[in-house]
């Protein structure tokens, strides 16, 4: 990989960097020991394997990464080196499952609340098109791609309509229990 950045150094000079190196963690921490030094990161990438991410400056705060990096990697190597647990739904307590069941009802109805409003903001985005722009290619671009994001978001709002029926319905079949 190689590690592209812009630092303003001490003095107020620009400077321009790059260099390969084998592991993201070193890169984290070239930037990190460089402002530490007093130096200002302006810019930062990482080029590999034709793909090119900006870092962000702002994240270099002059506190080593790799260590940090190098617990998460061993706590989730741990958790998934971990038998799965596997819980039945019809074993779980039936009070947990009307807790969890309500929960995730709500968490529905927030969604649905959001995905309605965004359907009426493409609507009026329609029409506002419709409306304010003069007949021509760029209009009729435009109403498509409106059109087509709308039918698709639509789509999605109809199958997420769809689990919070069967929630509940499932919310029906536990309180009776």
């Amino acid at each position: 990989m190689i590690l592209s950045f812009t630092a303003l150094d001490k003095q107020a000079k620009l400077r321009k960097f790059s260099c390969v190196l084998d592991e993201l963690e070193v890169a984290l921490d070239v930037l990190t020991t460089i402002t530490s030094f007093g130096d200002t990161i302006l810019d930062a990438q990482i080029a590999e394997d034709d793909l090119i991410t900006k870092l962000p400056c702002e994240a270099f705060d002059g506190e080593s990464m790799s260590v940090p990096i190098q617990q998460l990697e061993q706590e989730w190597k741990a958790i998934l080196d971990a038998p799965p647990v596997r819980v039945q739904p019809d074993d779980a307590e039936p009070s947990l499952l009307l807790t969890l069941t309500r929960q995730r009802i709500r968490q529905y109805e927030y969604k649905l609340n959001q995905l309605d409003r965004t359907s009426r903001m493409f609507e009026r985005l329609i029409e506002e098109t419709e409306e304010k722009f003069s007949e021509g290619e760029r209009k009729k671009r435009l109403l498509d791609h409106y059109r087509q994001a709308l039918k698709k978001h639509q789509r999605f709002t109809q199958r997420n309509r769809l689990e919070y029926r069967t929630l509940l319905n499932r919310l029906s079949q536990l309180a009776s229990r």
